[in-house]
């Protein structure tokens, strides 16, 4: 069935894909589409695999980059990064980390998950807040450009760059199954992980990797949520549940389904372009509310 699914996305990526390009008019224009299809589907892939990471060490099937705020504190960061003239990539890097840092070190102290949930909350709001504080100060920015930039607006930047997120999103999948056992042994908790020669420092690290490939992605297209819940907990609901599965399963979904979004995102309201993060959004929040109801056992 696995094969199968794999197959099947494979396929519906290269045709949208194909679709999505060739529908433009001109060689330049069919540039800036090629540029916006390694974005969504890097950041997609990227998501996805980050949220099923996320889950399995922190044993909450509620968990992803979006809910806990690293997504938020990444374009703060960003933000930050812009407004001084600095390293937009960097900054919002070293702000997800940081963050991904205080969520493991709260998970062990929090034993409830929803405890978590909450402060991933907090700090959506508190970061969200500074960052419209920080655009109506800015002399060249607008809040709209905060609003659009705090729901996941894919716009084409230089291919090149295109590229290098692409190679960034593709090292991030690799990286994540070649830690498959350990991500696996983690999702039994601290005590049996340990037996099986697993600490939760490899742990906090692995979240620390996924959550600085997640902030680069975040400081170019902004924050995309829900997808790191809904996609790994759909593939779950189907089976697929071991770390090495999932992870090559949910990288090609999610970059499936942000394609998907993006496109939808570009026709619906044409010739104006809405944030990708608008759709994700519609149609994440209802799944979200039916786990955060459906379940009090933790992935």
């Amino acid at each position: 069935m696995q094969k199968k699914l794999l197959l099947t996305e494979a396929v519906l990526t290269v045709l949208i894909a194909l679709a999505f390009v060739f529908s433009a008019n001109g060689e330049v224009s069919r540039n800036l589409r090629i540029s916006e299809l390694l974005l969504a589907v890097s950041i997609g892939g990227v998501l996805s695999s980050s949220g099923a990471v996320f889950q399995k060490v922190l044993q909450n099937p509620l968990a992803d980059p979006y809910i806990l705020g690293i997504g938020s504190s990444a374009v703060l960061g960003s933000a930050i990064g812009s407004f001084l003239n600095l390293n937009k990539e960097v900054l919002s890097c070293l702000a997800g980390v940081l963050t991904s840092a205080t969520v493991c070190f709260l998970s062990d102290k929090i034993k409830n998950p929803y405890r978590l949930i909450l402060f991933g909350v907090a700090v959506g709001s508190f970061t969200y807040s500074l960052l419209i504080l920080l655009y109506a100060v800015a002399p060249s920015e607008t809040i709209y450009d905060a609003v659009s930039f705090s729901l996941g607006y894919i716009t084409p930047t230089e291919i090149t760059k295109s590229l290098l997120f692409f190679l960034l999103s593709v090292v991030h999948t690799a990286v994540l199954l070649k830690v498959s056992r350990k991500i696996d042994a983690l999702s039994l908790g601290e005590e049996l992980s340990y037996l099986s020669g697993v600490s939760f420092k490899e742990g906090t690290l692995i979240l620390a990797f996924s959550s600085g490939i997640v902030s680069i992605l975040v400081s170019q297209v902004g924050i995309i949520g829900f997808i790191g819940i809904v996609v790994p907990n759909a593939l779950k609901l189907v089976g697929i549940t071991d770390f090495k599965s999932l992870g090559i399963t949910a990288t090609l979904t999610g970059a499936l389904s942000v394609l998907v979004f993006h496109w939808i995102s570009r026709e619906v309201f044409r010739p104006e372009i809405l944030p990708v993060g608008v759709f994700t959004a519609l149609f994440g929040t209802p799944i979200f509310i039916y786990l955060l109801t459906r379940s009090n056992k933790v992935a």
